[in-house]
């Protein structure tokens, strides 16, 4: 496979999925799923949190690693969120997740209130927090505020929505939510916004790859066991060619995953255009393996006790997360003809 060896953080994530019914906070800590996670003065490492995601799409079962831990750790990091808010998250025991939509806050005394709506927030079912990213209003507009709801508060409503990845979704409404001043975690600019963004869909799709990893390993292994004719289908011209033309997606969308995930840790001034690489790339790689593994394996890859439906929905259900291909193409066509197109950014 071209997808390297697990680190040993990404090592030791695999031994506690192995675990089974291992609680969430069990995940958390034993898994060390906050590995290379950046918190508020520390940079963290992309490379192992893309390393430690990518094993966790191996797994069938879907787990909220990027909406419990990845989504909240990046935007506490980049406003300085309160220590116990911080570990409390990173260890599992606060139950958070990342809401970003329409949502926008009214100054009142002592607080703030909220209206708005976050359609389709993963894993909210079971919230103990959410952090929502509101836009102030009135002379309080420009930069958002990261303000910290309860998942209990008056007026807020988590709607279960159906997903393609059987990742207990639901659509958020805060209708005249009342916070005080203790519910501001603190402030996310544009850059800081647009940097979340960014790695966020680095994780996404760095667990992207680990499923369309399964997958492929899953109907190359088919493929020996499999016999017609006497021998074994993945001796057959047109299948070891459609395994190979799948192995080579799963290639460029690592070695895309990778290089993203570096820049950012560097700050290499080519991040942006790692990104964009990344997103322009990995959904449609993702995509196609995925769809390889099915038509190598047949029928027997849709039956409840086979876990190849389970990968392939969760390639479909992550790719939103990295933006629209055709706007990364063509910011990458920006960067390359100089020509403005209107698509700068992974949150245009």
């Amino acid at each position: 496979m071209p997808v390297a060896e697990p680190a040993p953080a990404a090592a030791r994530a695999r031994m506690v999925l192995g675990r089974p019914g291992a609680s969430w906070q069990t995940l958390a800590v034993d898994g060390g799923l906050a590995a290379g996670l950046p918190r508020p003065g520390a940079p963290g490492s992309m490379a192992e949190v893309a390393a430690i995601a990518a094993e966790l799409g191996r797994h069938p079962d879907p787990r909220p690693y990027q909406s419990w831990l990845v989504g909240p750790m990046l935007a506490l990091s980049r406003c300085e969120g309160p220590g116990d808010l911080v570990d409390g998250v990173a260890g599992g025991a606060t139950r958070a997740a990342l809401a970003e939509g329409g949502v926008t806050a009214s100054r009142r005394a002592g607080g703030w209130v909220l209206h708005g709506d976050a359609p389709m927030v993963p894993f909210a079912i079971g919230l103990d927090l959410l952090l929502v990213i509101a836009e102030p209003t009135g002379r309080r507009r420009g930069t958002r505020r990261l303000l910290a709801v309860p998942a209990d508060t008056p007026g807020v409503t988590l709607t279960p929505t159906r997903s393609v990845g059987d990742d207990r979704r639901a659509d958020l409404a805060l209708r005249s939510v009342t916070l005080d001043d203790r519910a501001e975690v603190g402030e996310l600019g544009d850059d800081a916004r647009q940097w979340v963004a960014a790695a966020r869909a680095v994780a996404a799709a760095a667990e992207m790859v680990g499923s369309a990893a399964a997958a492929l390993g899953h109907a190359s292994e088919h493929a020996v066991r499999r016999h017609q004719f006497g021998q074994p289908v993945g001796s057959f011209q047109a299948v070891a060619h459609r395994l190979a033309d799948a192995m080579v997606s799963l290639s460029v969308a690592d070695d895309a995953v990778a290089d993203a995930a570096g820049r950012l840790d560097t700050g290499d001034e080519g991040a942006d255009r790692a990104i964009h690489d990344c997103g322009a790339l990995v959904a449609g790689c993702c995509g196609a393996v995925v769809a390889a593994a099915h038509q190598v394996v047949g029928g027997t890859g849709i039956y409840a006790e086979s876990p190849l439906h389970r990968w392939f929905r969760r390639v479909h259900a992550l790719a939103p997360a990295l933006g629209d291909p055709a706007a990364h193409r063509a910011a990458l066509a920006e960067a390359r003809l100089a020509r403005p197109t209107g698509h700068g950014s992974i949150t245009g």
